[in-house]
């Protein structure tokens, strides 16, 4: 199968997937989809952004992107807006957060030095564009997560959400990640949890742990993409992007 198809298949199985997830997650939230309707909106338009991004890049800039880029960012944004915000994993199952903003660290590490190295660095020495590559990936992951964080901020103060943890998902007060909305429990059990540690610094933690599983994600990758140095399948990493009129083999 030629490379183009492959990235074709690719676009039509995430798409059909993000479709269903959408018709699905409108029946799973039917009874409060008055109050996300931006999420809702939001959700949609940013997995749209996703699927065409690729195909306007190859146009605009005259480069083939392989399909293992294009899997590993749908996946992320398949994880994140949908499982994550439509079906509320973000609150279902504790270490959701945790675990994207460590993907994160490992995905936009790769997707970065992978760019950066094949696209920007072609005419330098192996070791040179290595180094240069990895330096660039590191910080290009460290923006994006405090990118991260400010669009969360935004996103929560624009619709009401909860995605920095602010509100404590904690039985007693919690009330449904709304933060258009007062918390639950009477002023006495809020003031109680608040005056104690985990209640005065739950958000802080929850951002502060974003960044670091982040930062272990990107260390981690960049260690291993520098070992991986030492090795001849690592010049398989110069077939993930490459310019139209280059050479690229199929076999990826």
């Amino acid at each position: 199968m030629s490379l183009q198809n492959k990235n074709k298949l690719v676009s039509i199985f995430f798409s059909g997937i993000f479709l269903l997830l959408f018709i699905v997650g409108l029946i799973y939230n039917k009874d409060n989809l008055a109050s996300k309707w931006y999420t809702y909106t939001i959700d949609g338009l940013l997995s749209i952004f996703a699927i065409i991004v690729f195909p306007l890049l190859s146009k605009m800039f005259k480069i083939i992107i392989a399909p293992l880029i294009r899997i590993l960012v749908l996946s992320f944004v398949l994880a994140a807006v949908y499982l994550g915000t439509i079906f509320d994993f973000y609150s279902k199952i504790s270490f959701w957060d945790l675990l994207l903003h460590f993907s994160s660290g490992v995905i936009f590490t790769f997707i970065g030095f992978v760019i950066v190295k094949n696209l920007f660095l072609d005419k330098l020495e192996r070791k040179q564009s290595y180094l240069f590559a990895l330096i660039v990936a590191v910080l290009l992951s460290f923006s994006i997560a405090f990118m991260w964080e400010i669009l969360e901020f935004t996103g929560d103060s624009i619709t009401g959400g909860n995605a920095q943890k602010f509100i404590p998902t904690v039985n007693s007060i919690y009330n449904g990640g709304n933060s258009n909305l007062p918390l639950l429990g009477d002023n006495k059990t809020i003031a109680e949890f608040f005056r104690r540690p985990e209640g005065y610094r739950y958000a802080l933690f929850d951002t502060m742990y974003d960044m670091v599983v982040c930062f272990v994600g990107t260390m981690l990758t960049t260690i291993v993409l520098g070992i991986s140095y030492n090795f001849a399948n690592a010049y398989k990493l110069d077939n993930l992007i490459k310019y139209q009129n280059q050479v690229v083999s199929t076999k990826i």
